[in-house]
């Protein structure tokens, strides 16, 4: 079975379990977002504003809009990265592919390959469709709409990879709790409840604090849809390259870590099914 054979096999799992609803949604909240945008206008102009406040206006939700989507977009790389090996292996594909005398290299390569489709779509739907009303109220320019993507595609396609590689031999569940439950819990809850209790040992918090480095940030490093940090009009950011260093850092460690657990991961039987 050649490599190209081996990703339509993964794609048509993938399809299989309704993917493509992802793109549907995907593509529902984007024309709802135009929709908005449109009628943002409309009302402007229909109060007596210029068509300078106007665009404004419109150009303002648009930014809070694309907010909310750097914020989600990660989250919902994770979910969907999260399951492609684990459901394959639950539904025999891997193990057919293993049987048929595949490496198991190959497999991933294709598992992650197929994935990409799916992310590939999807993100690019999303991008065109702020690009539309991005460029209409000048909150985009021509050579953002060329290249912002870039700033969106690699930092969540390398989450992806990351997830991806320890759902290689980890349930989605467990991906889950590594990825979303222990950040959210390392990061979020000593800001919700204050702060680390005051009886709790000085190394120990050190410990937790570090120990949030190891998860990856990539909302953060995402400038889309512009193509520098901060405002549309601002200068880059000052320290974008710490950001992108602990990125890398952090993503070739959970990719190293995935594909070493990955060898050595006993699949059970390959015999052929008669």
């Amino acid at each position: 079975m050649t490599l190209r054979g081996l990703i339509g096999v993964f794609l048509r799992d993938l399809v299989r379990r309704r993917m493509l609803w992802v793109i549907v949604l995907a593509t529902l909240g984007v024309l709802a977002a135009n929709y908005g945008i449109q009628r943002t206008m409309e009302r402007a102009i229909g109060e007596g504003a210029s068509w300078d406040v106007a665009t404004r206006r419109a150009s303002a939700n648009l930014e809070r809009l694309a907010e909310q989507v750097r914020d989600w977009l990660p989250v919902t790389i994770v979910l969907l990265a999260a399951i492609v090996a684990p459901e394959s292996r639950r539904n025999g594909t891997t193990q057919f592919a293993l049987s048929c005398g595949v490496r198991r290299g190959q497999i991933a390569a294709a598992q992650f390959a197929a994935l990409s489709v799916i992310l590939g779509v999807v993100i690019a739907i999303v991008h065109v469709g702020f690009a539309i009303p991005g460029v209409t109220t000048g909150a985009m320019s021509p050579a953002e709409v060329a290249a912002a993507w870039v700033g969106l595609l690699v930092p969540l396609f390398a989450l992806a990879a990351a997830v991806f590689c320890l759902s290689l031999t980890a349930t989605a569940i467990e991906t889950y709790l590594v990825f979303l439950g222990v950040p959210f819990v390392v990061r979020t809850i000593p800001n919700v409840v204050g702060g680390f209790p005051h009886w709790l040992p000085r190394p120990i918090v050190t410990a937790i604090d570090n120990f949030g480095l190891l998860f990856p940030e990539v909302d953060s490093l995402i400038p889309w849809p512009h193509l520098s940090y901060g405002k549309p009009s601002g200068l880059p950011h000052a320290e974008w390259h710490w950001p992108a260093a602990h990125l890398s850092v952090v993503i070739a460690f959970w990719l190293v870590a995935g594909l070493w657990r990955y060898r050595r991961h006993d699949f059970g039987s390959r015999a052929a099914v008669k």
